[in-house]
């Protein structure tokens, strides 16, 4: 089990391949209804998720993915 083994970042890698959207341009609406796009880059170990938008990393811990 990769938990037990305190391996969170074998475990984030396989989680990460089953994910739609990763590299793709995406608009998160956040709660106080402002969006945010940019390149879905990753989950990070706590959740969240990273993206880049004119070469700044963000990293957004809630929120919608729009289509």
């Amino acid at each position: 089990n990769l938990l037990i083994k305190n391996n969170y970042n074998n475990l984030i890698a396989i989680y990460t391949k089953s994910l739609m959207f990763i590299g793709e341009k995406i608009t998160i609406k956040m709660d106080n209804n402002s969006s945010i796009s940019g390149i879905f880059k990753r989950v990070n170990i706590d959740g969240s998720l990273q993206i880049e938008n004119d070469n700044r990393i963000s990293n957004l811990y809630n929120g919608t993915i729009q289509i």
